[in-house]
């Protein structure tokens, strides 16, 4: 790690010099830095042998495995393809050990001179990468979580998640959409009493619900893919008064127009009831890759409630008229 922070090639020279260390360890019963250099020198004047030899070993078993994950993922979902990867990888790990050992052997039987002895070449600079490492692997993680909090809209309280969507609109007729015919709702509505909602989902739709501190979370998501769509709301304990609505409204609003990929295509104000809303059609890039979706805002009795319906990118058009019918289904309990 501490190579690849200095630059890319340095790091590259690095894991191909230290690849054998687990055997000088083991075999030689090198400890720590010296097993490291002990790996160093045999790889010394026949790293790009080694190189090309790793990198056969990869071609044959590491990119087969990333493409079995794929498909499995593609097929029954992330974390199947997670699991068929490793139970792959339980199996091809002998073979890449035998592989990687007779490398070590070959290397060896080079420099028989290198098993009595150890070179110290290099070892302030292996040193250096090591500290690099030690502190990136400390900043690296607090980087992460101060930058994923900036992304959180800031001056809400006692934040709840939920899935649910807003109501003003008109159910799609049955010749707007092939998709819209060829998904249906669910048969009973799902009500979440403690925020004072119902909605009905999606027919066949996996459910996701947690409960964490003050934070409720709810998602219906398509069964295999969950990463092909998904229905949304948060509702936020914000205390707004209703002269303050409007504001705060475009307060949230402004919070996600941060987020770095966020594009509002069309914003249009309306209402749940009586009750002051924002509908906005957006696309957004992320984590995931790029998506398109509603972005739904209403506030009710103190509470902002932002309901997010959402696909991939390119999967829109089927899903859009759909949305609208589970949109429209969404109402308030009291």
């Amino acid at each position: 790690m501490g190579g690849f922070i200095l630059l890319v090639i340095p790091g590259i020279i690095l894991a191909i010099g230290l690849s054998l260390s687990i055997f000088t360890l083991v075999i030689e019963d090198k400890r720590g830095t010296r097993a490291l250099l002990q790996s160093r020198s045999y790889v010394r004047g026949h790293w790009w042998a080694v190189f090309g030899r790793l990198l056969l070993l990869y071609v044959v078993i590491g990119i087969p495995l990333l493409v079995l994950q794929v498909l499995v993922s593609l097929a029954f979902g992330g974390t199947t393809g997670i699991i068929a990867y490793y139970l792959v990888s339980i199996f091809a790990a002998p073979f890449a050990l035998v592989y990687t050992y007779t490398i070590y052997r070959s290397l060896a039987a080079l420099r028989p001179e290198l098993a009595t002895t150890t070179s110290t070449s290099g070892r302030g600079f292996l040193i250096t990468s090591i500290i690099i490492g030690l502190i990136v692997l400390i900043v690296l993680p607090i980087s992460i979580f101060i930058w994923l909090k900036s992304l959180v809209p800031q001056g809400y309280t006692n934040l709840t998640m939920e899935v649910s969507v807003p109501a003003t609109y008109a159910p799609a007729t049955s010749t707007e959409s092939s998709t819209a015919s060829a998904l249906a709702l669910a048969s009973a509505p799902y009500t979440n009493v403690a925020d004072g909602y119902r909605i009905t989902p999606p027919a066949g739709w996996s459910t996701d619900s947690q409960a964490i501190s003050k934070e409720h979370y709810t998602m219906f998501t398509p069964y295999p893919n969950p990463s092909q769509a998904s229905i949304t709301v948060v509702t936020y304990a914000a205390a707004v008064t209703s002269s303050e609505t409007s504001a705060v409204l475009q307060k949230v609003l402004d919070g996600y127009q941060q987020h770095t990929g966020f594009t509002i295509l069309n914003k249009t104000n309306t209402t749940v009831g009586s009750y002051s809303a924002l509908l906005i059609l957006y696309t957004a890039s992320g984590l995931r890759g790029k998506n398109e979706g509603y972005l739904f805002l209403v506030s009710k009795d103190g509470n902002i409630y932002e309901i997010l319906a959402q696909t991939a990118a390119g999967g829109w058009s089927s899903y859009e008229d759909f949305f609208r019918n589970v949109i429209a289904s969404f109402s308030f309990t009291s």
